[in-house]
């Protein structure tokens, strides 16, 4: 996933000032195309989601925190977007892929849209034509620096953070991982989902 980041808390300053520019532009990009995941036998699971029904709460980052915990016992890979990230926005369906081929095995995904409150309408629109029937959160402060300091994004996004079983952050995918602890390369997303999957497997 050749993908472009950001540096540091004065990087977040210029994702900022783009997102000013995309937002209220219809996402700024185009949805890519609805994902399909083979289901038993030869049938699939097609995105029949509208808008209107996508799981979608307004969050902080104590609510964050709190959703994280009501998944204890999962493994929780976490995608940290905005529509006016077109980085963002070719990456997900790749990570809603994931999700479903490993939702048997303990896998849960949640999105964290960094858009400003007035996107919401754009936001539902990508996350109903992705299929994303996951837990998908709204920060309540917009594309600003307390977003940054609420969700620990300061790197900017495209950011994933991965959780094991117990709750502990493992993780951080970047296409700067120098910048975070734990940090991985964005490529190295897949393999440490397979390999948290196999601890504590139940």
């Amino acid at each position: 996933m050749g993908v472009r980041s950001t540096q540091g808390r004065a990087a977040w300053s210029l994702m900022l000032a783009v997102a000013a520019l995309f937002v209220g532009c219809d996402a700024g990009v185009e949805s890519p195309p609805p994902t399909t995941v083979a289901a038993s036998g030869d049938e699939e699971t097609s995105a029949e989601l509208s808008p209107d029904n996508v799981a979608l709460e307004l969050a902080d980052g104590s609510l964050y925190k709190a959703k994280l915990e009501s998944l204890h016992g999962q493994v929780v890979l976490v995608d940290f977007w905005a529509t006016w990230c077109e980085p963002c926005t070719e990456n997900f369906p790749h990570i809603v892929t994931l999700g479903q081929r490993h939702a048997e095995q303990g896998l849960a995904v949640v999105s964290v849209s960094m858009d400003e409150l007035d996107s919401e309408p754009q936001v539902r629109k990508f996350l109903a034509g992705q299929n994303a029937r996951f837990l998908n959160l709204l920060t309540r402060f917009g594309a600003s620096q307390q977003s940054a300091d609420e969700f620990d994004t300061a790197g900017g996004v495209p950011l994933y953070k991965l959780y094991d079983r117990s709750g502990a952050l493992r993780y951080q995918f970047s296409q700067f991982p120098e910048d975070f602890d734990n940090g991985q390369p964005l490529e190295a997303i897949d393999a440490k989902v397979a390999e948290l999957l196999t601890e504590n497997a139940p």
